[in-house]
């Protein structure tokens, strides 16, 4: 089969590294990797951000899980056997490795097979992976959202939890509080995340004020309302006409 069939499941071979099938969605990886690499380095990248944030949470777990064994095990049980400060941990199960002490593909992480994929694809096309790396860090660094973006993004948010706490009461009433963790958040929010010049009038009309559940999304609909009306009449249309004196002629 060509491997250009497979250009239009990678997304779906990126899943599959994750799952049984991962030998075989490596290898149709590693020819895409090779013939068609723009197709695959976006994805490829994105697929390796999201992986080192599970990594970071099983080392995390597992370091916490060597906390607790270390602090429940004791120099001596109550059988009388001692444990040795210098005794050798059990060695792990290497039923999966490989002949010759290498460890078999079946066995690697996702993330494993994902950096030996981009290690190929960047050996291969070194110039071109540069290129697009610096393709990337530019649209991160250039398309933000301005300060008022940032609000409405927090008061949908906000307004969006309150409404599914307010869904999950079995009896709603009138003088339904907010939730401490809720509360909590609204006040780091607005010290991190609203701009200065809505900060102190967000803090009156909604921290200070005290509001029940109902009042609060009452008030963050109308936040939101506001600030959806004003990024609207700030949206700003460029006609590529009238710069095409700024770009060089194609060739």
């Amino acid at each position: 089969m060509p491997v250009w069939h497979w250009v239009t499941f990678i997304p779906q071979l990126l899943t599959s590294l994750s799952h049984k099938e991962a030998r075989l969605a490596r290898q149709v990886l590693i020819r895409i990797a090779k013939s068609y690499p723009q197709a695959l380095h976006f994805q490829l990248r994105t697929t390796k951000e999201d992986l080192m944030v599970i990594q970071r949470q099983m080392s995390q777990q597992q370091q916490q899980q060597q906390q607790q064994m270390s602090n429940s095990s004791s120099p001596a049980s109550g059988n009388g056997n001692v444990q040795l400060q210098g005794s050798v941990p059990p060695t792990p199960n290497m039923g999966n490795a490989a002949p010759g002490g290498a460890v078999s593909v079946t066995s690697r992480q996702p993330w494993q097979h994902v950096d030996e994929i981009m290690g190929i694809l960047k050996t291969a096309y070194p110039l071109l992976a540069l290129s697009l790396e610096s393709l990337v860090d530019q649209i991160s660094q250039r398309f933000k959202s301005n300060h008022d973006g940032d609000a409405y993004r927090l008061v949908v948010a906000l307004y969006n939890d309150g409404v599914q706490y307010f869904n999950r009461l079995a009896n709603p009433r009138e003088d339904a509080r907010l939730p401490p963790t809720t509360e909590a958040n609204i006040i780091r929010f607005a010290e991190t995340v609203l701009p200065k010049h809505i900060r102190q009038e967000f803090e009156v009309d909604i921290i200070k004020s005290k509001p029940n559940l109902e009042t609060y999304i009452s008030k963050l609909r109308k936040w939101k309302d506001c600030l959806e009306e004003k990024l609207d009449r700030s949206f700003v249309t460029a006609i590529l006409s009238r710069s095409k004196d700024s770009y060089p002629p194609w060739r």
